[in-house]
C-alpha cells in the first residue's frame, strides 16, 4: 500500500478552488478527500506532501494531440524560430552543410508570422542539396520539397498526385500529412520521439492523451507500455487508411486497460486555413478558392458505416464551415452519432451548431489556435478577412449545450496556454472564466473518451491523476499519474 497526503493546498473540486481540504491518494486511486482537522487521524505511515499553497487541479487531458509526431519534430530541425524566406534557406544550408542524412525534414515554419510571407520554392531548395529536403508547415496540411523529394515522392503508388505542384514544389494535404508513413522510422525511433515528447508533455501537466497514427506508432506504445516507460495514458486512434487492417485485427473502441486504450478511426474532411486547403462555403486567402473537400459525404457515409459495423467510433477532422456541415449530414446517417466525434469545429455556423447539439456529436476544440492566429491582424484576418470573429464561439458552444472539450494539436501542447487563450478570447463574447475552461480541459475532456466516471475530478475513487500550480495558473509545479509522481519542478 502506498500512501500520500497532499496538503496545504487550494483543491479544484466541483467546480472551483477549496481550501482546507487534502488529497489521500491510495496506489492509483484518491481514496479520501479529508479535512485539515481530520489529518491527525489518518494512518501514521502515510507520505504527507506540503504543497505550499499551490493549486491542485485533474490532470490535463489534451483530447486531440500529436505526441509521436512532435517527438519526432524535436528530433528534427525546427524552424519556427526563423522570420523571413532568407532565414529558412540560411539555416537550411547550414544544417545540410553539418548534418548527413539520407532526407532532410525540417518543421513548424509559420510564414503568417513573418514580415513578407513569400515561400521558398523547389528550385531554391534544389540549390541546397542533391538528396531530399522537405520544410513542413506549422499545421500540417503543407509543406515544401526540392526535386529530389518530389522524385522520390512520385516514385510511391499510394500518394495521391493531384495534390502536389509539381512546378513549385508545393505539397499540399497527402503528402505532409503521410510523411512518417511514406518515410517510416524504425519502432526504436519512434520509441525515443515518444519518450522525448512525453517528458515535455508531463512538464505542462498533461496526464492524459488522444493520439492519431499508424500501426506503427501503435506497436511503439504497446512496447513502452509493457516495458512500463509509458507515464502518459493514451487514448489512441488509427488513420483511416488503416481501417482494413483495424478490423481485420479484431480492435474495437475502448479496448485496452487505462494506460492504452482504442479509441477509433481518425479522418480528415479538409485541410487548414493557413494551408487554404479547409473547406468553406466561400471563397478566401490568396489563392480565391473554396479550400479542399477531402472526402465527399457519400464516401463518408461509406466509411462511417464500415467502421459502426465492426465496433469503431469515427473522429473527423473538419475546419471550414462547408466541411462541417458535410460531417454532421453524415452523422444524421449513423445509429448512434453520440459516439462519433468532430476534430476542431472552428468555424460553424449557427445551424451547424443546433445540429452538433441535437446529435450529441462530440467535438475536440483548440483554444490555442484563436490565441496564435485570432485577433485583429491574425492570420485568421488575412486569410478570411472579417469572418475570422466566428472562429471558436467557445462560449456560444456552452449556452447551446454542445458536447465538447480541449485539445492543443501539440500547438503548443500546453494546456495552461490554451486556458489563456479561451479567457482572452479576442471576441469577448465568447471568453469564458477560468474555472470553465479548467473544466473543458479535465472533466469535460474525460468524457469524450467516456472515461469521465474514472478521472478527470479529485473525487474519492477517481484515478489520482493530477497537476499542482502555481498561484497564478503559470507554472507546472509537479504531476501525479495513477499516485506516481511523474514530474516534480519545485526547485525549479
Amino acid at each position: 500500500m502506498s500512501l500520500k497526503l497532499l496538503k496545504n493546498a487550494k483543491i479544484f473540486h466541483r467546480g472551483s478552488f477549496k481550501k482546507h481540504l487534502g488529497i489521500l491518494i491510495n496506489g492509483e486511486i484518491i481514496e479520501y478527500l479529508p479535512r485539515e482537522s481530520e489529518f491527525k487521524y489518518l494512518n501514521p505511515l502515510v507520505d504527507e506532501i506540503d504543497l505550499q499553497n499551490y493549486r491542485v487541479i485533474p490532470g490535463f487531458i489534451d483530447t486531440h494531440t500529436h505526441m509521436v509526431g512532435h517527438g519526432l519534430s524535436l528530433m528534427e530541425s525546427k524552424v519556427d524560430h526563423v522570420n523571413s524566406k532568407e532565414d529558412l534557406l540560411v539555416f537550411i544550408a547550414e544544417d545540410v552543410k553539418n548534418r548527413k542524412e539520407e532526407i532532410y525534414i525540417y518543421s513548424d515554419f509559420d510564414e503568417s508570422t513573418w514580415k513578407k510571407s513569400e515561400l521558398p520554392t523547389r528550385e531554391e531548395l534544389d540549390k541546397i542539396s542533391s538528396k531530399p529536403v522537405f520544410l513542413r508547415r506549422i499545421c500540417g496540411h503543407f509543406g515544401i520539397g526540392n526535386s529530389a523529394f518530389l522524385e522520390k515522392c512520385l516514385s510511391l503508388k499510394e500518394i495521391r498526385k493531384d495534390k502536389i505542384d509539381s512546378q513549385r514544389g508545393f505539397f499540399y494535404e497527402d503528402i505532409p500529412l503521410k510523411l512518417y508513413t511514406l518515410f517510416p522510422p524504425t519502432t526504436e525511433r519512434l520509441k525515443q520521439a515518444i519518450l522525448k515528447a512525453q517528458y515535455e508533455f508531463l512538464k505542462n501537466g498533461i496526464t492524459s492523451i488522444h493520439e492519431f497514427g499508424s500501426p506503427a506508432y501503435f506497436k511503439a506504445y504497446e512496447e513502452l507500455e509493457s516495458e512500463g516507460k509509458l507515464k502518459i495514458r493514451v487514448y489512441f486512434s488509427f488513420y483511416e487508411r488503416y481501417l482494413e487492417d483495424v478490423i481485420k485485427s479484431g480492435l474495437i473502441s475502448d479496448f485496452g486497460n487505462n494506460r492504452l486504450r482504442i479509441g477509433g478511426i481518425k479522418l480528415f474532411a479538409d485541410g487548414s486555413v493557413g494551408a487554404e486547403t479547409a473547406y468553406f462555403s466561400f471563397k478566401y486567402g490568396e489563392k480565391g478558392s473554396r479550400g479542399i473537400l477531402l472526402f465527399d459525404e457519400d464516401k463518408l457515409t461509406e466509411i462511417m458505416h464500415k467502421a459502426e459495423n465492426s465496433g469503431l467510433r469515427l473522429l473527423v477532422h473538419a475546419i471550414g464551415d462547408a466541411a462541417i456541415e458535410t460531417v454532421l449530414k453524415v452523422y444524421e446517417k449513423s445509429r448512434n452519432p453520440d459516439l462519433h466525434r468532430i476534430e476542431h469545429f472552428e468555424f460553424p455556423t449557427k445551424s451547424s451548431i443546433e445540429r452538433a447539439q441535437r446529435l450529441q456529436v462530440q467535438i475536440s476544440l483548440q483554444p490555442n489556435f484563436t490565441g496564435k492566429w485570432g485577433g485583429t491582424g491574425g492570420m485568421y484576418e488575412k486569410k478570411l478577412g472579417k469572418r475570422w470573429e466566428l472562429n471558436n464561439p467557445i462560449k456560444t458552444l456552452l449556452q447551446s449545450d454542445v458536447i465538447f472539450a480541449f485539445g492543443s494539436d501539440a500547438m503548443p501542447p500546453d494546456p495552461l496556454f490554451g486556458i489563456n487563450s479561451a479567457i482572452n478570447h479576442p471576441v469577448e463574447k465568447e471568453r469564458i472564466d477560468t474555472e470553465t475552461a479548467i473544466s473543458l480541459y479535465t472533466e469535460k475532456a474525460a468524457f469524450l473518451s467516456f472515461e469521465n466516471t474514472v478521472k478527470g475530478r479529485i473525487e474519492e475513487n477517481y484515478l489520482s491523476d493530477l497537476v499542482v500550480i502555481d498561484e497564478n495558473l503559470k507554472e507546472v509545479k509537479m504531476v501525479f499519474i495513477g499516485g506516481e509522481c511523474t514530474y516534480d519542478g519545485r526547485g525549479n
